[in-house]
């Protein structure tokens, strides 16, 4: 996938997700109540220099190190489709480079492979979106929601989070809603599938959103291909179970 391609592919996961956030936030608090989490008045930062949106696709994408605390397999598909021929030679390395990126304005760190390329946002509540050059990417969105998020307010935004989902012209959902929790953050996960314009093919997303306290974390990772959602589960958990809310 271009790099062109991939940005386009990224406006196309931004929009859904705030799509859902919207739809989500006003279902469950009254309309106008979601914005940017600012817990904390420091700016983003990160190990490695940002690499702005003209930038030229990173190379091989790997897994991040096995250093990274273990977690509940969150992203792993439970009906996912099989991947195609000869992805298990292609099966990703357990351990590789990682970048620790931190952001103390809305309140996380996170770790992904050092090869993967971040790309710019001119959206305020997304901290953080990469990619790689196989036309996987992460977009991480967090907002701040005006209550603490109880068992019934969790239970309704999953709800919530699945009509919107479900909404959308050819989707076909693969997991979920499911409840999980991950570095002690409650939350669920949805995985799907839809018919991307551009591509014509299949894209997979694993949608996991968390919550700490007021402020609602929501990691959308993506595939270009739905088949590959076997082949980079056991990676996407990884990315998840190195998040943490500071």
């Amino acid at each position: 996938m271009t790099l062109s391609r991939r940005r386009l592919a990224f406006i196309g996961v931004a929009a859904v997700a705030a799509l859902v956030l919207g739809f989500v936030a006003a279902k469950v608090f009254g309309p106008g109540h979601a914005h940017p989490a600012s817990t904390a008045p420091a700016a983003a930062s990160t190990t490695a220099a940002p690499a702005p949106a003209t930038t030229s696709p990173a190379t091989t994408p790997a897994a991040p190190s096995s250093s990274t605390p273990a977690g509940p397999p969150a992203s792993t598909p439970a009906q996912a489709q099989a991947p195609a021929p000869g992805a298990a030679a292609a099966a990703l390395p357990t351990a590789a480079p990682t970048v620790s990126f931190s952001d103390r304005r809305t309140g996380f760190t996170i770790a992904y492979p050092r090869a993967w390329t971040r790309l710019t946002s001119g959206d305020r509540t997304v901290p953080l979106l990469v990619s790689s050059r196989d036309g996987v990417s992460l977009l991480l969105r967090a907002v701040a929601l005006p209550a603490p998020i109880t068992g019934r307010r969790l239970a309704e935004i999953r709800d919530a989070t699945g009509l919107v989902i479900r909404a959308r012209p050819n989707v076909q959902i693969i997991t979920g809603p499911r409840l999980l929790s991950s570095s002690s953050l409650p939350g669920f996960l949805y995985i799907y599938s839809f018919l991307d314009n551009l591509s014509h093919r299949r894209v997979a997303h694993s949608q996991i959103t968390l919550f700490s306290g007021r402020r609602m974390f929501t990691l959308v990772f993506q595939t270009a291909r739905a088949e590959d959602l076997t082949r980079f589960a056991m990676l996407f958990d990884k990315i998840t179970a190195s998040f943490r809310a500071l």
